[in-house]
């Protein structure tokens, strides 16, 4: 069941740059363009506006749908977006729960009632009007019973977000898909992978969708966090994709720090994780900035990001 939340206020009305599954010379070429996309992105970062949604006067902001607004870090997203002057539809999986994260007291946002297991794509692309972008965040939350996990991993993180970006697709406004993902969605074998991967093959479900995502022909950037940590460790580094697998092969950006790793499990100790207000500043940047398109990047910070991104030291 769809239906918008009784709130007035309504929002106003290139190509893949490199596919999955590479083979033989073509996978050097397409790590090669993951990487630059990657840097250049970096690099767009550190000359970005404060307030990206707003640098031009007279034109209104962008308006941005975000799918799993009540969730964590989807809260954290709309409360970004707004303060950078976004419009903003908050996707919800029901008005009671819109009403406890405080998105019904807010006469900023559009509150838009969607269960992504219940919906189809019929339904959704009414939601989507006015966007110019989506920002998908939702994702399930484990109970920690194997058979309900992998029930509601695959429904959410997986059919619910295909249904979310055929939606989009067929939308007459929306030309931007954000996707919050996970990083090991394409590195089985490692015990981070294995650990994580026991909540519902969550990972295996997610994977889908960023296949899904890479092959739409709409302007998409995938982003790929790890194990969230609760304070800010340094600044955002991006890289392009399966550039960290938990394991010793892994590029390392620098020395050795101290900080909250990214994995579960993992003796690399020169990244460290993101915050949530992190990945969400950085999806509303993936909405904004030019560079950002037919992107997926693993996403990192540490403590000396900056001068390791002006050097290029990696």
């Amino acid at each position: 069941m769809v239906q918008p939340a009784n709130k007035p206020n309504i929002c106003s009305n290139e190509e893949q740059l490199c596919p999955r599954q590479c083979q033989s010379e073509g996978e050097r070429v397409c790590s090669a363009l993951s990487r630059r996309g990657a840097l250049t992105f970096g690099a767009a970062l550190l000359a970005a506006s404060p307030s990206l949604a707003a640098n031009d006067v007279g034109v209104s902001p962008p308006c941005v749908f975000v799918a799993g607004a009540t969730g964590r870090t989807g809260q954290e997203v709309v409360s970004e977006a707004l303060r950078l002057g976004f419009q903003v539809k908050a996707g919800v999986r029901s008005a009671e729960k819109a009403r406890r994260a405080g998105l019904l007291d807010d006469p900023a946002v559009d509150v838009c009632v969607l269960d992504l297991m219940e919906a189809s794509v019929g339904d959704i692309i009414p939601l989507l009007e006015g966007a110019q972008a989506v920002i998908c965040a939702a994702g399930f939350t484990p109970t920690y019973l194997s058979g309900v996990d992998a029930d509601l991993s695959h429904q959410i993180d997986n059919v619910g977000t295909l249904k979310l970006l055929s939606a989009a697709e067929a939308s007459l406004t929306v030309e931007r898909f954000i996707l919050i993902s996970s990083l090991l969605t394409n590195s089985p074998g490692s015990a981070s992978y294995k650990l994580l991967n026991s909540l519902g093959n969550v990972l295996d479900e997610k994977h889908v969708a960023e296949v899904a995502v890479e092959r739409s022909p709409l302007k998409s950037v995938i982003l790929r966090p790890g194990i969230f940590a609760a304070k800010k460790q340094g600044d955002v580094m991006t890289f392009g994709a399966d550039t960290f697998r938990a394991g010793e092969s892994d590029i390392r950006p620098g020395p050795p720090v101290r900080c909250v790793s990214p994995f579960m499990a993992s003796e690399n100790s020169s990244i460290c994780a993101v915050t949530r207000a992190q990945i969400a500043r950085l999806s509303l940047d993936a909405v904004s900035l030019p560079v950002a398109s037919s992107l997926l990047l693993e996403v990192v910070a540490r403590p000396d990001a900056k001068e390791i991104l002006k050097r290029k030291a990696f």
